[in-house]
């Protein structure tokens, strides 16, 4: 119950601080406003008004050739007449008309919104002039043939530079060419390209000065002009405002470590949202965002956001809605760029495949249509119950979107992916269903071997337990050749063992019944029998012990043993053969005492069978090593000898019953030592382990602590 009120109160931690961080960036942009008006109103006092007076001024030359003529002409001419060089029919009235509209309308422009621009136009055919430059010097010293490319002194171009932005002085020659004599702040050396400039006749044998003022013309309705031609500045500082929260929600999101940002409230829902709406919603959002960005951003800095609603409040209150409302939308873009890089994070972290396999809205579809699909009985006609689902489907569609046409045709397309997705599944489902069955066939057959890695759809839970029952035929049948094998090798080696002892008991059975024996040999003879006999006996015995050890048929007295003690004693009643196979024992027991719950007897036989087996096979004159480790969760002890003969057999078979190291059965053993060993070991929970390197024997028996 704490654990989770402490992961609760870290939850609403990180939620805290993510919130607070994605709330200051929110007003922060919304702070950045201000700067984005001054930068505007900077703009439109210097450079953005020279810029579309410019893009204007080679039209003015029109309009102002126009008026000139107009007034050598003496008389009222359209524009269109006098400029345009086109052919006097119907087909171009419209063409001239509109034309004229234009000429009229530009210079209604020209005297609202261009206060600032001073121009000056003369005919030099009939010094017609046409001008609203007050300071006849500025025009003496422009146009001055003798003046060119401002190599005039400097305190005139120091004066004009202060007076204007920008000036220039283009002169028309008879044939038409234009020269720009002089310029100063703009280019005017660009071909010209208009709506109409293809039929314009050329201008002829006229002058043309224009200059921009430093200075706003305050009668003049410039700023109406400026709000409405330079939204693309704040389009353009919008899409930074844009740029930066989704820079800054991506950041965050980066740097936020995932196993933190998962715990935010609200985001294990997210996580769970299909993966086709999670996509969506980040490109809606930026949609809509970059779309109404700049009518938000010029809305609130010109006072016009949601303006109707200003009646109803006091204008601090109302300031402070439009604030709170702007924070909010900066506030959900961020968290919605934040979002997207935490999404990806779980997604890399739950497994791309696992992830998609969850929350594809197509897949858990295809899913439910499978399941459905899964009910229908392959051996029927399957395909046409297919066209007739299908087609019932295409009808209630048709009803549904009757009144629309094009309702209808998407219906009709629908139908045929449909169709086609479940026909493609109907025939992979028949390949996997043909290649299980296949297997299935040659399985029955006896075909054991049959391998089936193809991914099998639906049929996968029914291809894995066709593998399980695979494997366990194949394991019973290793398991019976096996079986048979040593069943052969058993009787074959009891046979070989219980007939050597058998055959001496009979033959000195048969000279003893020889009545010219002295008396030493008939001794001899008698205590030969007594061994054999003995042997046939111990034989049999063992025999007994490990089919019951084997069968779980023993009677164990479980007592606390001291291994070590046992093992010491186990060693002093078979010193004598250990001394006769000449072999040096070393023992290694890293306590004193190690008390196990353990059948004594049982143990006693194990040690007795593991050191006998040692003076059998051992390498004379070699050390044997027994070392008995008493570790914290469990007793390892550890008999090592080098062999005398090579190890050439299996060690997994040496301990079955009558198996030998010697196979040759030419040494004294029933083979049974080292399956009786196993066999008491494991009845009482241990584990005997056989390890070889080389000729190097190796036994482990583990016990586990209790």
């Amino acid at each position: 119950m704490a654990t989770k009120l402490i992961s609760n109160k870290k939850k609403y931690i990180i939620s805290f601080i993510v919130l607070i961080i994605l709330l200051i960036a929110s007003i922060g942009m919304v702070f950045s406003y201000s700067h984005i008006e001054n930068n505007v109103e900077t703009y439109k006092k210097n450079e953005a008004a020279i810029n579309y007076a410019y893009m204007d001024i080679k039209d003015t030359n029109y309009l102002l050739y126009y008026k000139i003529l107009q007034s050598k002409e003496n008389k009222k001419v359209n524009p269109s007449d006098m400029i345009l060089n086109i052919n006097e029919d119907n087909n171009n009235y419209t063409y001239k008309f509109d034309f004229d509209e234009e000429v009229y309308k530009f210079q209604d422009v020209l005297n609202k919104c261009y206060g600032n621009l001073e121009y000056y136009c003369i005919d030099k055919e009939s010094n017609t002039v046409e001008s609203n430059i007050k300071d006849t010097q500025v025009v003496k010293v422009l146009s001055d043939d003798t003046i060119i490319n401002d190599k005039f002194t400097n305190t005139t171009t120091e004066r004009l530079r202060e007076r204007y932005k920008f000036y220039v002085v283009m002169d028309f020659d008879e044939n038409g060419h234009m020269d720009v004599r002089k310029q100063y702040g703009i280019n005017m050396d660009l071909p010209y390209k208009g709506k109409y400039s293809d039929d314009f006749k050329p201008i002829k044998n006229a002058t043309f000065i224009y200059a921009y003022s430093n200075k706003l013309s305050e009668d003049k309705n410039v700023e109406y002009t400026l709000n409405s031609r330079y939204a693309w500045m704040y389009q353009e500082y919008s899409n930074k405002l844009i740029n930066i929260g989704l820079a800054f929600g991506l950041i965050l999101g980066l740097i936020i470590p995932y196993s933190k940002s998962k715990q935010i409230l609200g985001m294990s829902k997210i996580f769970k949202i299909p993966f086709e709406i999670l996509v969506a919603i980040p490109i809606l959002i930026g949609y809509f965002v970059y779309n109404t960005s700049t009518s938000v951003i010029m809305g609130i800095i010109q006072r016009a956001f949601i303006s109707f609603l200003r009646p109803a409040f006091d204008n601090r209150v109302f300031d402070n809605i439009v604030d709170i409302v702007n924070i909010g939308y900066w506030f959900v873009y961020i968290f919605v760029a934040f979002s997207v890089i935490v999404v990806l994070k779980h997604i890399w972290d739950f497994g791309i495949v696992n992830y998609f396999k969850e929350n594809l809205l197509i897949y858990k579809i295809e899913k439910i249509i499978s399941e459905k699909f899964e009910q229908v009985d392959l051996r029927d006609k399957s395909l046409v119950k297919i066209i007739i689902i299908v087609t019932i489907n295409f009808l209630i569609m048709i009803l549904i979107c009757r009144l629309f046409i094009i309702g209808k045709l998407i219906a009709f397309i629908y139908t045929i992916c449909l169709f086609k997705l479940i026909t493609n599944k109907l025939n992979k489902v028949r390949y996997n269903y043909t290649k299980l069955f296949s297997a299935t066939h040659k399985i029955a057959n006896g075909e054991l071997d049959v391998d089936i890695d193809e991914d099998l759809g639906v049929f996968n839970p029914l291809k894995l337990e066709l593998q399980n029952i695979q494997n366990g035929f194949k394991n019973a049948v290793d398991e019976e050749v096996k079986s048979e094998k040593m069943k052969t090798q058993l009787i074959s080696n009891v046979s070989h063992d219980l007939k050597t002892p058998l055959t001496s008991i009979i033959t000195y059975v048969d000279l003893l019944k020889d009545g010219s024996l002295t008396e030493d040999k008939r001794k001899a003879y008698l205590d030969t029998l007594d061994k054999k006999s003995q042997r046939l006996k111990e034989l049999i015995e063992d025999l007994f012990e490990v089919s019951k050890a084997t069968s779980g048929n023993i009677s164990l007295n479980i007592n606390d043993v001291d291994v070590i003690s046992l093992m010491k004693q186990t060693l002093l009643e078979l010193d004598d053969k250990i001394k006769k196979s000449n072999l040096i024992v070393k023992t290694h027991f890293n306590s004193s005492k190690v008390i196990l719950p353990l059948d004594g007897q049982c143990m006693f036989r194990v040690f007795e069978n593991l050191i006998l087996n040692i003076t059998k096979y051992a390498m004379i004159g070699s050390r044997v090593y027994i070392n008995i480790f008493n570790r914290d969760d469990k007793v390892e002890i550890i008999f090592k000898n080098m062999s005398q003969s090579e190890i050439d057999f299996n060690v997994d078979d040496i301990v079955e019953r009558f198996v030998r190291g010697d196979k040759a059965r030419n040494t004294e053993g029933s083979g049974l030592g080292l399956a009786i060993a196993k066999s008491f070991v494991e009845v009482q929970g241990g584990k005997f382990l056989i390890n070889v390197d080389g000729d190097l024997f190796k036994v482990t028996i583990i016990f586990n602590k209790k």
